[in-house]
């Protein structure tokens, strides 16, 4: 009894820029929660390599994706808090 190909078990294989995107979006959250603005821009790239990857398999790289949304929206509001914080000290 020999086993064909159509009867092996697929497995679904994710794409590499979905991977990264993940990881990046990861970063990026971390990142914003104390440098905003590097937090923004990785976030950035995370959702660019998020939009990349589904563009290769469709409903792909959704976490990478929230992620690198996150990491904007969070790095802004760190980034305007402290100039805030700053400018009410004197600093700026």
């Amino acid at each position: 009894m020999s086993t064909s190909a159509s009867q092996t078990p697929t497995t679904a294989v994710k794409p590499p820029l979905a991977t990264a995107a993940l990881v990046v979006g990861i970063v990026a959250v971390v990142l914003a929660l104390f440098t905003g603005w590097i937090g923004s821009l990785l976030g950035v790239v995370a959702v660019v390599l998020a939009v990349l990857a589904r563009r290769q398999v469709a409903r792909s790289a959704t976490a990478g994706l929230v992620l690198g949304i996150v990491a904007v929206v969070l790095g802004v509001v760190v980034t305007v808090a402290g100039a805030l914080l700053l400018a009410s000290v004197g600093a700026v």
